[in-house]
């Protein structure tokens, strides 16, 4: 960037008035983690692009930056391995009862008292609710541990998870027979809350 005559200035805000001073004179902006608000962006005197290398755009408000004339662009792939990983892990951490364990195996005597049961997860129902790259990814691995999947999204393209393993289903159906359930949607006015008391009445009490 240095080379076409651009400045890369890296910083980190987390806030709207520690953002506006970082960013207000930018031209570009990378950001992750960062809110970008309707405060900071009507702020911004020179930007063109505000380029999240992430997947979802919750952090970012797209209204603002489009009244702006900003352009939004995202990674649709960020983090995708990383991200299943560590669904699998979760899950692995839960059946296995590594944290408990853990505390076990480090008291001054060691005691099968407190340790909870363990579980195998072949045979087990891992839902997925939102079927993109990541929950495809959960998918396989949780295939390869054994694990059945059921997958909600409310615009699955069945043809494209031809292959998968994953068997689409409702959301009600999922809440109802999986053993694990992880989301992998993007947060919006339809999946804010998604979970809630209801939702957690479905599921099974284990």
């Amino acid at each position: 960037m240095e080379g076409e005559g651009w400045e890369l200035v890296i910083g980190q805000a987390l806030d709207e008035n520690g953002l506006i001073e970082l960013c207000w004179d930018a031209d570009g902006i990378l950001a992750n983690r960062a809110p970008m608000t309707a405060g900071v962006i009507d702020r911004l005197e020179r930007c063109k692009i505000i380029s999240r290398y992430g997947i979802g755009y919750d952090r970012i408000d797209v209204d603002a930056a489009s009244r702006n004339g900003i352009m939004v662009t995202n990674v649709p792939d960020y983090c995708t391995d990383e991200v299943s990983d560590h669904t699998i892990a979760m899950i692995l951490m839960f059946a296995r009862g590594i944290v408990p364990s853990g505390e076990i195996a480090r008291s001054d005597t060691w005691t099968l008292e407190g340790l909870p049961n363990l579980q195998s997860l072949r045979g087990r129902i891992c839902g997925l609710v939102g079927l993109g790259k990541i929950g495809v990814a959960v998918a396989a691995k949780a295939q390869a541990l054994g694990m059945g999947v059921l997958g909600y999204s409310p615009n699955v393209n069945e043809r494209a998870l031809e292959g998968t393993g994953i068997t689409p289903t409702s959301l009600e159906t999922l809440f109802r027979q999986s053993d694990y359930i992880s989301l992998h949607a993007p947060l919006n006015e339809t999946t804010h809350h998604l979970i809630n008391k209801e939702a957690l009445k479905e599921m099974k009490s284990t």
